[in-house]
Formats: structure tokens, C-alpha cells, sequence
């Protein structure tokens, strides 16, 4: 959490206008002090059981809550909310993590940003499709060349 509000007062302080929360490295060996007893996040991916992977999903989404929350009650210079600003993204490198592919990743997007296109749902083949996807949610979609695996499909209303 002490990251998070780190990443809070850089933006307000106009330290910056972008900031990365990374747990570990690329090939996730990371703990939880408040999880001793799973072990790593890339045991309970690869090797551990549905409980493990559970746990650390739900660790891993409560810290990403704590962020929008975070930033959602910090205001910028003229008094609005950080949340209106900024778009925060959870993302993971893995989908199937004992077939090692990043096909279905579980990816999250928040704002309160009035620019982007509320109320929707999408579903991306793979991972390369992140970007598009969030120029899709920004609706400039067709306006910039695709990343990756092309357009978004399946969206979901």
C-alpha cells in the first residue's frame, strides 16, 4: 500500500504522469509477507493448487482496489480527483500458467476519466492486444496502427 500512495503523490506532485507498480520480476518469484505460507507467486501459477493461485489473485486485486481507491480520494493541483485523469491497468504475464502461455491473462482497466467509454467489457485473445484494446476504451480505435494481434474482439456490453 505504501507504493501505492508513492504513486499517488508523484502524480499529484506533477512528478510525473506515469508510474508502474511491478511485484518481482518477469518470471514472477515474488512473496507476500501477508501470504508466508503459499510460497512464490510463480509456484502458485505454474505448480500450486487452485487455493494458492485464488489467494494470491485476490492479494494481488486488494492492492490494485487500494490504488483507484487511493487515487480516487487524492485531487491534483485544480482540486479533481486523480482517479479523473488516469487510467490504471492490472495486468499479468500469464493466462494458463502450467502451459505457459499469456493467452486469457486476466487484465483490469479503471478511470473515472470522462473520455473514456464506460460500461464495457473486453476480451483479447493475447496480451499483445492490451494496447489496442485500451485505445478501443479511449475510442480512438481505427485512429492509430494496432499493436500486436490486432483490433479488440468480443466486447462485451
Amino acid at each position: 500500500n505504501m507504493q501505492c500512495d508513492t504513486i499517488a503523490l508523484a502524480l499529484k506532485c506533477g512528478l510525473t504522469n506515469f508510474a508502474v507498480l511491478s511485484l518481482g520480476r518477469d518470471n514472477a518469484e515474488f512473496t507476500c509477507d501477508e501470504l508466508p505460507a503459499l510460497g512464490t507467486f510463480h509456484t502458485a501459477i505454474h505448480s500450486g493448487s487452485d487455493d494458492q493461485y485464488i489467494a494470491f489473485r485476490n492479494y494481488l486485486s486488494a492492492r490494485f482496489a487500494y490504488l483507484i481507491n487511493k487515487l480516487k480520494e487524492t485531487t491534483d493541483e485544480n482540486g479533481d480527483s486523480l482517479l479523473d485523469t488516469t487510467l490504471v491497468l492490472q495486468i499479468t504475464c500469464m493466462g494458463h500458467g502450467n502451459a505457459h502461455d499469456t493467452n486469457n491473462a486476466p487484465f483490469t482497466m479503471a478511470t473515472a476519466t470522462k473520455n473514456m467509454i464506460g460500461g464495457r467489457g473486453f476480451s483479447v485473445a493475447h496480451s499483445d492486444s492490451l494496447l489496442d484494446t485500451v485505445s478501443a476504451a479511449l475510442g480512438v480505435d481505427g485512429q492509430m496502427q494496432t499493436y500486436g494481434g490486432g483490433a479488440p474482439s468480443g466486447l462485451l456490453l
